[in-house]
């Protein structure tokens, strides 16, 4: 039960995440200004110096592969390694959903005050 609830914990605000910047196009997730001089797309500053000439299609491709992945890694590890505040709980806590939510709620609100453009 716990793996469940924590799929769904996590998937939650990935599908808002991905809402949050539903739309936008390819400039539009590349505009500077979300938080600071960050892009939609450039949230991770590491990821972004990786990625600076790889195309978005494919920085999305890959971020969604590394989701996949993760979802894989929870589906298949033992169940105690979620049933209490270890080490791994809390990386994902702060990793995937809490991390997902504040830049879902950043994206909005750069959205909501954006002029049209």
């Amino acid at each position: 039960m716990i793996r469940v609830q924590l799929l769904q914990r996590i998937e939650e605000p990935w599908s808002a995440l991905k809402a949050a910047y539903g739309g936008l196009s390819e400039a539009e997730m590349l505009e500077p200004g979300v938080i600071g001089t960050w892009s939609v797309n450039a949230f991770n500053a590491q990821m972004t110096a990786r990625n600076r000439d790889v195309p978005l299609a494919e920085v999305l491709r890959r971020r969604d592969d590394t989701h996949r992945r993760l979802l894989e890694f929870i589906q298949g590890a033992p169940e105690e390694t979620f049933a209490a505040d270890t080490r791994v709980r809390r990386r994902l806590r702060l990793d995937t959903y809490r991390h997902y939510a504040i830049h879902a709620a950043a994206i909005r609100k750069w959205r909501e005050n954006r002029s049209p453009g």
